[in-house]
């Protein structure tokens, strides 16, 4: 009813952080939650059911369009790919992201933005809160550094890719 009507959650007290929605006739819907992991939903949202990830806080979520690829992005331990609509997950190691930049004190990589260019294949780009810019040519794959010239230590919060030139990320 274009969102003219809402009804109460089946998981009161966990806080969503972040939603995606996949493609087609009948998409997946997919919520990720703050210390609750991912629940996702066949049937537009009327119920949902575990998918994995339940200790992690997934800030960001995406469907990589036309494809069964679902990323998510943790608060605190960096990517996560599924590459069967949520079945199972993977870590992704962050290429380019040293393993403990902070010395010896416990130094999380945060998702704060998951981004896709709409190309076939399509180019994806995270934002790592203090850890700059990832891409991924591969669907998620393998992650690394676009480039030089985009700050590494910078706290960036959204990304935006103009789909006027693709390769342009803002």
């Amino acid at each position: 009813d274009g969102a003219l009507s809402w009804h109460a959650s089946e998981h009161p007290g966990i806080d969503v952080l972040s939603l995606a929605i996949g493609e087609g006739l009948h998409p997946v819907a997919y919520a990720g939650f703050d210390r609750g992991g991912v629940l996702k939903s066949m049937d537009a949202g009327r119920t949902w059911t575990p998918s994995g990830l339940d200790r992690e806080s997934i800030t960001q979520l995406m469907v990589v369009p036309r494809s069964r690829v679902v990323i998510a992005g943790s608060a605190w331990n960096g990517l996560f790919r599924s590459q069967d609509a949520g079945r199972t997950w993977e870590s992704v190691r962050l290429v380019g992201v040293p393993p403990n930049e902070c010395g010896s004190q416990f130094c999380p990589v945060g998702v704060t933005s998951l981004v896709s260019d709409g190309a076939e294949p399509p180019t994806l780009y995270a934002a790592l809160d203090r850890h700059g810019v990832l891409r991924s040519g591969d669907l998620g794959r393998t992650w690394s550094r676009p480039g030089p010239r985009i700050a590494t230590r910078s706290r960036i919060i959204g990304l935006a890719v103009d789909h006027s030139d693709r390769r342009r990320l803002l």
